[in-house]
């Protein structure tokens, strides 16, 4: 499993809050980063014309299933662009470089875009509404 960089740039819009889109994101990216990784972590920020975008960390398990779904996050988020790393060090820098903006930004969005199990999440919402009926 290979580790790369990744950045996420959505389509702009200007009729709603960075936050709102952030909020409507987060599930589109994780829906769409699961289907070929189980590991990632992205950081929300700013780019200088005040545009959302996200920076971070994907180790890709199968890069065929990346290639296959590229064009879709593509279609539906926005701009996608992969980089594999070099040398751990390279990791860790662009690590502390995806983080430049996560303290300013870190009261307007809760958390940062991370890895959670998508099957393990509706099986525990479908047991809790199983035992409320």
């Amino acid at each position: 499993m290979a580790s790369y960089a990744i950045t996420i740039s959505p389509r702009l819009d200007p009729y709603h809050s960075p936050s709102f889109i952030h909020n409507g994101n987060i599930p589109l990216i994780r829906k769409f980063l699961n289907k070929f990784s189980n590991h990632y972590c992205l950081y929300p920020e700013f780019d200088d014309n005040n545009r959302l975008h996200y920076h971070g960390i994907i180790n890709i398990k199968d890069m065929i299933k990346f290639r296959h779904i590229k064009w879709r996050m593509d279609s539906t988020l926005g701009y996608t662009k992969i980089t594999k790393f070099k040398t751990f060090k390279d990791k860790l820098r662009y690590l502390a470089y995806s983080m430049k903006q996560w303290p300013e930004n870190q009261e307007y969005f809760t958390e940062p875009v991370i890895y959670k199990s998508l099957r393990r999440r509706k099986k525990i919402i479908q047991q809790c509404h199983d035992n409320k009926i």
